[in-house]
Parts: structure tokens; C-alpha cells; sequence
């Protein structure tokens, strides 16, 4: 079990190009949670359940926080080499059509301007000149992108060499169709955003909404109980006022509110990047906006109840 998650942090570790073990690296991760965790707890020490809550909340936060910094990381070097693909394959088909060895093309290829894909083709090409062939050397390119489409696409290349196509004719209409695959993804990302707007709005309007409001009506049944004197409701019929004394503490309410609102945000995010790129982690990159704006909400709903109809019922 150790060694099956040590390689799929080496896996994520190699697609973000980051130089590092992944041993040191979950040490690192161990150390910053424990002690950043911390933090709230020194604020909330006069309530053991509510640091305790906050310590564990802050504890997967940061975790979730690192680690989808690093999936953020990893798609989007996959995105900028697929970005950079139809123009490589296009300039690499023109290198050897103006005679240069395969090898030699697919390195002069390799344009600043083509940022991470040059990147990982100047690394496949390493050693080229030692006897690798042009079949060997492209899916190399891939191996340091998590990127299904840098990946197929190369290996079908391989496949048409190998079956005897000629290398430029198989990169020029690689790279159309890699290209018009994009304009296909761009059409489809327009319509979808639709869906991924009403997720985002539930998440971080409706919800919040919903909730403020249920946490200002419990307020005021609990601030109406505390005000009743047992003895008067001796002989009542009523199931809602029957109890002495309030059995919900306020402060645990809103610590629930939070976490519920955390929870919703967290899951609508990753909704919302399956939705648009086709991956759940992409939807990282907006949870910290999305809880934001949700948090922001629910303290601005509570607020405005308060201060209109709170004198009412004296909360």
C-alpha cells in the first residue's frame, strides 16, 4: 500500500518537473499541515471541541491545498504541450522535407516559443545520437506529460512509420487533426459553461442563502426557549417549546454552517472541472473562490437577518 502511493506521488512529482523524492516531499507536506494546523487551534484553546474541529479542518485544507496545487500544476503543462503540438509537428515535417535527419528535425523543432513540449522533446532527444531511432525517441516525449492526446498522438505516428507511411505526410495531417480536435473542445467548452455557472451559482449563493436562513430560525427557536420559564409550560400541549433548556450550542451551529458550506463548495468544485475539462482535480483552482464567496454569503445573510428581524424576536 506504502509502495503503491510512494509511486503515484513519483508519477505526480515527474508530470509538475519538480526535482524531488517523494519521500522528502511528503515529509515536507506532513510538517506544514501539522504545524500550520496549529494556528487556529492557539485562537480557539478556551474551546477543546472547537480547536480540535479546527484543527483537523486546517489540517485537510492544507493538504488539499498542496496537493491540488500540484494537479493544477500537472494539467497545465499538459495543456500548453498540447497547445504547443499542431505548430511543433507542422515546423518538425518542414525540417525534414527541407533534409534534415529525423532526429536532427525534431530537435530543431524544439522552438523556445513551444515553452514545456521543447522542454520534454530536448529531453527525449538526449542521447539520440548514441543509436536511437526516430521510433524510440517519440514517445519519450510524453513520458513527462500527463496528456492522453500527446501521448495517442505520437503513437499513432510511430504506428505509420512502422507500417511504411512517410514522416512528414503523417505529421502535417497529425497536426490538422490535433488542431481542428481542438476547435471540436473549444465549441463544446462554450456550451457547457452554462452548467458549470449554475453549479457554481448553487454552490456559493443558493447554498449559503439556505443556510444562513435555517441558522438565523434556529437562533431565534433557541433565543424563545431560553426565555421560558420551565414551570409555565407545565400542563402545554406544545411538542416545539416542551424543553427546559436549549439542546443546540450556537457556537457548534456555526462551525457545522462552515462545514457544510465547505463541504458543498468542495464537491461543487470538482463537479465543475469534470464538467468543463474532463478532469475532477481541474475544478481545484476554483474552490478556494468558490468557499470564499460562499463563506462571504452565509456571514452577509446571518448579518442583514439579524439586523432586520433580529429586535423582533430579540436574537
Amino acid at each position: 500500500m506504502i509502495d503503491w502511493y510512494l509511486e503515484r506521488v513519483e508519477r505526480l512529482l515527474k508530470y509538475c518537473d519538480m526535482p524531488t523524492t517523494p519521500r522528502k516531499f511528503l515529509w515536507f507536506d506532513l510538517w506544514i499541515s501539522v504545524l500550520g494546523s496549529f494556528i487556529p487551534v492557539i485562537v480557539h484553546l478556551k474551546d477543546p471541541l472547537l480547536a480540535a474541529f479546527s484543527y483537523v479542518f486546517t489540517f485537510a485544507f492544507i493538504n488539499i491545498g498542496i496537493f491540488g496545487y500540484l494537479y493544477i500544476v500537472k494539467n497545465r503543462r499538459a495543456e500548453l504541450a498540447e497547445e504547443a503540438l499542431p505548430d511543433y509537428l507542422l515546423l518538425f515535417a518542414n525540417n525534414i522535407k527541407s533534409g534534415y535527419v529525423a532526429e536532427q528535425a525534431m530537435m530543431m523543432s524544439a522552438k523556445p516559443e513551444f515553452g514545456v513540449l521543447s522542454v520534454e522533446v530536448s529531453r527525449a532527444v538526449e542521447g539520440s545520437f548514441a543509436g536511437r531511432s526516430i521510433e524510440e525517441l517519440l514517445p519519450r516525449i510524453s513520458e513527462r506529460l500527463d496528456s492522453r492526446v500527446i501521448s495517442n498522438t505520437f503513437s499513432l505516428i510511430v504506428e505509420g512509420v512502422l507500417s511504411g507511411g512517410e514522416l512528414p505526410s503523417l505529421l502535417e495531417q497529425t497536426s490538422y487533426d490535433v488542431r481542428r480536435f481542438d476547435s471540436v473542445k473549444r465549441d463544446v467548452r462554450a456550451v457547457i459553461s452554462v452548467y458549470e455557472l449554475f453549479i457554481a451559482s448553487a454552490a456559493a449563493i443558493a447554498a449559503p442563502i439556505l443556510i444562513g436562513t435555517s441558522v438565523f430560525i434556529v437562533n431565534v427557536i433557541i433565543a424563545i426557549r431560553s426565555r421560558i420559564n420551565p414551570s409555565d409550560l407545565v400542563g402545554s400541549k406544545s411538542l416545539i417549546l416542551s424543553s427546559s433548556a436549549p439542546a443546540i450550542d450556537p457556537t457548534m451551529l456555526l462551525v457545522f454552517s462552515f462545514a457544510s458550506i465547505f463541504v458543498i463548495t468542495f464537491f461543487a468544485s470538482l463537479a465543475i472541472g469534470l464538467i468543463g475539462r474532463g478532469k475532477r482535480v481541474e475544478g481545484l483552482r476554483y474552490f478556494p473562490v468558490l468557499f470564499a464567496i460562499a463563506a462571504g454569503m452565509l456571514i452577509l445573510v446571518r448579518g442583514v437577518l439579524e439586523i432586520w428581524l433580529g429586535g423582533l424576536f430579540k436574537v
